[in-house]
């Protein structure tokens, strides 16, 4: 059964105070010179492009995540660094690598630091063989997925992302691997990381920007979610918590979209609050690409609530679907939709007067409501429902 929950990301570190090799810092001067005739690593310009956080790196930590990155696709047990680096530098390359690439599913949490790093000392979680084993069947469902997606734009892939994590993969914190993509994608258990980390292990395999961000939901639990990139504009998306709440036989186990493709307002610092992600997360102010835009469900005066409610209505009984949903375009606006639809039910009337082929029970309902978002969720059943309003904080 699926929770909409958020889970305590599964971070730990160990840190020791060790030297690889009793060195001292050199001067700048002499750094500068060294690393002037070192031949530097760094990302391929495809792989730069799909790492959001990559540019704003200096050119020292990105040469350092470009080594790390590759003996760490090779499970290499100690990695030589081209040059000396300080603990703090190689606490946040490690940091983005194991947050930021999550097809290396089988890299530990847990790593060493020392005052000065010449070498890097990596633990994994599985053998080479193991780890070989999981990525092909990883693999093969990306490229299933991109097979269904072929032809489908930024837009149309980012929220058939989102719903097919939803639909697949079943929440939990109580599992090895709930915060990575075997996890989410294989084992089909998994909370938040292992969701956000899943979202962006198939986005790169299509191509496009994403990135995931960790942080504190607005009662202080921590959380990860992700922002994606579509025409040059940047959206939050939030799986977890589209991920719905069904604890009563009688309520259809829905897909959300509250958070799905959406700006920051009403989000970033109501429920989301991002914490130091070691780079400069993008602003999320477009309205053009978000979910309820695009699909022509978003109303800005209450005549529009009602024609979208019926129009929806149709295509519900025309495509077997348990709910509609839209937004609106302000708190004063949802306040008045809940009141004259919910209060004052003009919901049955709007149900009584759309042609719905004598398929839904017109006198039954039940409603979901995120004040934080303004959006509204209908079921559409025979049976009877409870009347249920979602509050902004539920996880």
């Amino acid at each position: 059964m699926k929770k909409f929950l958020v889970c305590v990301i599964l971070v730990f570190v160990i840190l020791t105070t060790m030297c690889y090799r009793n060195d001292k810092i050199p001067a700048d001067d002499e750094v500068s010179s060294v690393i002037s005739v070192i031949n530097r690593k760094s990302l391929s310009e495809y792989d730069s492009s799909v790492r959001y956080f990559y540019s704003q790196l200096s050119q020292d930590e990105q040469t350092i995540y470009a080594t790390l990155v590759d003996g760490i696709a090779s499970m290499q047990s100690e990695i030589e660094l081209p040059f000396p680096i300080s603990a703090d530098t190689y606490r946040k390359i490690y940091t983005l690598i194991y947050r930021q690439e999550p097809q290396f599913f089988y890299l530990s949490p847990e790593y060493n630091i020392a005052d000065i790093m010449n070498t890097a000392k990596i633990s994994y979680r599985l053998s080479p063989e193991k780890a070989s084993e999981i990525n092909e069947r990883l693999s093969a469902i990306a490229e299933q997925v991109k097979t269904q997606l072929n032809g489908a734009n930024a837009y149309q892939s980012f929220v058939a992302i989102h719903d097919y994590i939803i639909s697949s993969c079943d929440y939990t914190t109580d599992t090895e691997n709930s915060d990575n993509i075997y996890g989410s994608l294989i084992e089909k258990r998994a909370g938040c990381e292992g969701y956000s980390k899943a979202i962006l292990y198939l986005s790169r395999k299509l191509g496009l920007n994403a990135i995931m961000v960790t942080g504190q939901t607005d009662d202080g639990t921590n959380h990860a979610w992700n922002i994606v990139e579509i025409d040059n504009n940047f959206y939050q998306l939030d799986a977890t918590w589209d991920d719905p709440i069904s604890e009563t036989p009688e309520i259809p186990d829905v897909t959300y979209h509250f958070y799905c493709l959406t700006q920051d307002s009403g989000f970033i610092g109501v429920t989301h609050f991002p914490d130091d992600n070691y780079f400069e997360i993008p602003k999320c102010n477009s309205l053009g690409g978000t979910y309820y835009i695009q699909q022509g469900l978003f109303a800005k005066n209450y005549d529009e609530v009602k024609n979208i409610i019926s129009q929806e209505i149709t295509k519900a009984t025309a495509q077997q679907k348990r709910f509609i949903e839209l937004r609106v375009s302000d708190s004063e606006l949802l306040e008045y939709a809940k009141s004259m639809l919910f209060d004052n039910q003009e919901i049955f009337e709007i149900l009584r007067n759309t042609d719905t082929g004598n398929l839904l029970n017109t006198s039954r309902y039940y409603k979901q409501c995120s004040e934080s978002m303004n959006t509204i969720l209908i079921g559409l059943e025979s049976v009877s429902y409870t009347h249920l309003t979602l509050p902004t904080n539920s996880l």
